[in-house]
C-alpha cells in the first residue's frame, strides 16, 4: 500500500483533476460523484478552505466487488461523502492528495480524500468496484458513504452505460455538479452555474445598496471583506467570461458606488473606485480584471501540488513554496500594471481639483 499525505487546500486538486481528465480526452471530467449535503466551498474564508488537511491512498479491492465488463466503458471521477459528513460540490470535493489505485477490473484510479468527502478518477467499472468496496469496508472505520447524496458525473455518451451501472447502486448520473466551490461537466451546465452564482452575488450587492444609504462605511466594509471573497474564489477554479460576469459589474458601477458616494458616478470615476486603495480606489475589486488575473495564477501557484496529486512528479515542500511565491508576485506585478493604466486613463477625466489628493 502507497500512501501520499500533505495539507493543501482544494484549488490543487481542481486543476488536478482537470488535468487528468483532459489526459482521458475531456475538457472536463466525463464522470464524477459526490456528496451534495452542504458547503460548496465558496466562503469569505479562503484560509480555512485552502488549507484543509487531505490524503488519498491506494487499496486492493476484492473479487466479490468486480462489476462483469461492458462495452464502451468511459473514464470518470466519483466523489462521495460520510453520512456525518459536509458534502462540497463538483468542481470542488476533492481530497489535497492523490495516488494511483488498482482495481480488480485492471482499472487505474486516482483516489482522493478531502476532510470527510471521497472520490475517485478513473473507468467506470474501476470507480464502481471502488464505491462498491467503500461502502463494505467503509463502516468498520466509522465511515458511511450515503448513496443519495453521491453523484456520478459523465458525459452525454457515456450516460446510459453509467446508469445501468450505477442506478442499482442509488448513485445519481448526471452530466455536470458543483464540485469544491466550483463546477465540474459540460459547458452548458457551467454556465448555468455561473449565471446562478452571479445572480446570487447582484443580490447580495443590492442589500448592501441598500444599507449603504444609511451606512456607508458598514457596507463597504462587507463588500471588500466579505461579498467579494466569494466570487473571488470561484474565479479562481472557474473559467469566466466577460458576458456572464457583466450584470453583477453593472450592479456594482450603477448601484452600489453611487449609493456608497451619495450621488452619481461617472464611468471614469467607477474605473477609478474600482482600483485597489494603493492606486486612488475604494478596494472595491472590477469582478471582470479580477476573473481575468485569478484562474491563470491559481494554476500557477498550484502547479507542484497538482502534478504530484496526478502522479506526475514527486512532491517538494520547497519547490512549491517557491513556486507559489513566484507566481503570485508575477501575479501582483501584472495586476499592477494594468491598474496604473487603467489609473492614468481615468485620470484625466476626472475632476482637476482631485488630482492631488489622487496622487499622494
Amino acid at each position: 500500500m502507497e500512501m501520499f499525505v500533505y495539507a493543501c487546500g482544494s484549488l490543487p486538486l481542481i486543476h488536478a483533476l482537470r488535468a487528468a481528465c483532459a489526459e482521458e480526452g475531456y475538457e472536463m471530467p466525463s464522470s464524477g460523484a459526490w456528496d451534495e449535503s452542504g458547503s460548496d466551498g465558496s466562503g469569505s474564508d479562503m484560509d480555512e478552505n485552502e488549507n484543509a488537511p487531505s490524503e488519498a491512498q491506494e487499496r486492493p479491492e476484492e473479487a466479490s466487488d468486480t462489476p462483469p465488463e461492458a462495452e464502451g466503458d468511459g473514464a470518470g471521477v466519483c466523489v462521495c461523502s460520510d453520512v456525518e459528513g459536509v458534502g462540497v460540490g463538483e468542481e470542488e470535493s476533492l481530497s489535497a492528495s492523490s495516488a494511483p489505485s488498482a482495481s480488480s477490473s485492471s482499472a487505474s484510479l486516482r483516489q482522493c480524500w478531502y476532510a470527510d468527502d471521497s472520490s475517485a478518477l478513473g473507468k467506470l467499472h474501476g470507480i464502481l468496484v471502488w464505491f462498491r468496496a467503500l461502502r463494505r469496508i467503509g463502516p468498520s472505520y466509522g465511515y458511511h458513504p450515503e448513496t443519495a447524496k453521491s453523484f456520478l458525473v459523465v458525459k452525454p455518451e457515456l450516460e446510459q452505460i453509467a446508469r445501468e451501472l450505477f442506478e442499482p447502486e442509488g448513485v445519481q448520473i448526471v452530466t455536470g455538479k458543483r464540485f469544491l466551490g466550483g463546477y465540474v461537466g459540460d459547458e452548458g451546465g457551467r454556465a448555468a452555474f455561473l449565471c446562478e452564482k452571479v445572480e446570487g452575488w447582484v443580490r447580495g450587492v443590492r442589500a448592501l445598496t441598500s444599507a449603504a444609504r444609511n451606512f456607508p462605511h458598514t457596507a463597504h466594509a462587507a463588500m471588500t471583506r466579505s461579498l467579494q471573497m466569494e466570487w473571488d474564489y470561484v474565479f479562481r477554479v472557474v473559467l469566466t467570461d466577460e458576458c456572464a460576469l457583466s450584470p453583477l459589474r453593472e450592479a456594482i458601477a450603477k448601484e452600489l458606488l453611487p449609493a456608497l458616494l451619495g450621488g452619481p458616478v461617472t464611468p471614469s470615476e467607477v474605473d477609478l473606485m474600482l482600483l485597489p486603495a494603493r492606486h486612488g480606489g475604494t478596494g472595491i475589486r472590477d469582478p471582470l480584471d479580477r476573473a481575468a488575473a485569478a484562474y491563470p495564477a491559481s494554476r500557477a501557484s498550484t502547479k507542484v501540488v497538482s502534478k504530484s496529486v496526478q502522479g506526475k512528479a514527486p512532491f517538494h515542500p520547497g519547490d512549491h513554496r517557491a513556486t507559489i511565491r513566484h507566481a503570485l508576485t508575477r501575479s501582483k506585478q501584472q495586476q499592477d500594471v494594468a491598474h496604473k493604466t487603467k489609473r492614468e486613463a481615468a485620470l484625466p477625466h476626472i475632476d482637476r481639483r482631485r488630482h492631488r489628493v489622487l496622487s499622494r
